[in-house]
């Protein structure tokens, strides 16, 4: 969960802020088909925080952009939203999100571009430590764009979902 969602390629020009409620959270991820485990033997159910507002930055670095002229001619713009940590001393929880974005296109052919997200979400509670690593890309490709998303969730290390996609996007 971050401050900038929408549009990612350009983020907040301010600080902003984010409320989330545990009342009534899931956590619904497809598992494979040969997953013995469900979500709910694994997570632990969520709790509420509490009313008045308790946590703290523990970590953050600034929004980092570059745009470059690429040797092979071209133009790459990129930022990176460092680590960003909250910690909620009361309930014993840190959460951590991180995200990376590149964005590339030929001078020589616009048609030619490549872009990509990765995003990295961490959170650490007294009971265990969950992961989601998420990205996407969309590339030129001969005929069209090649699309591919990938999620990984680990609960204390263990993998419990490993997705991918990948399409073609013929005009």
């Amino acid at each position: 969960i971050g401050a900038s969602y929408w549009p990612l390629i350009w983020p907040n020009a301010r600080r902003s802020q984010v409320v989330v409620s545990g009342v009534g959270a899931k956590l619904i991820i497809p598992l494979q088909p040969d997953s013995a485990r469900s979500l709910q033997d694994v997570f632990p159910p969520p709790r509420d925080l509490p009313e008045v507002r308790s946590w703290r930055v523990k970590a953050e670095g600034p929004l980092e952009r570059t745009s470059l002229e690429c040797s092979a001619g071209g133009f790459r713009n990129s930022w990176r939203q460092p680590p960003v940590t909250f910690q909620f001393e009361d309930i014993g929880v840190d959460f951590t999100s991180e995200t990376n974005a590149d964005f590339t296109v030929s001078s020589g052919d616009p048609q030619q571009f490549g872009c990509g997200m990765e995003h990295r979400i961490e959170i650490v509670r007294p009971d265990g430590h969950v992961c989601i690593l998420s990205s996407a890309s969309l590339s030129s490709a001969e005929r069209g764009m090649r699309a591919v998303t990938k999620v990984t969730v680990k609960w204390n290390g263990e993998i419990i979902a490993d997705l991918k996609s990948a399409t073609m996007i013929v005009p």
